[in-house]
């Protein structure tokens, strides 16, 4: 799943879905690992997301 995100530019991150977790990263960005194991695959995504936004100072602008 490609979703694209704003700081000062457009920052273009790959996530990726595995059985055991969500794995969100994106170039000139700190990544996201995080486990599914207590998380549905739609919370799951929503809480990489929400982390990546703020480790990396970013807001989610597209899903494509």
């Amino acid at each position: 799943m490609k979703l694209s995100f704003e700081r000062i530019g457009n920052i273009k991150a790959n996530l990726q879905l595995f059985d055991d977790h969500v794995f969100l990263m994106a170039e000139d960005c700190m990544p996201v690992k995080l486990c599914r194991e207590k998380y549905s695959e739609e919370e799951a995504i929503q809480f990489a997301i929400k982390k990546f936004e703020k480790l990396n100072n970013v807001i989610l602008t597209s899903i494509d």
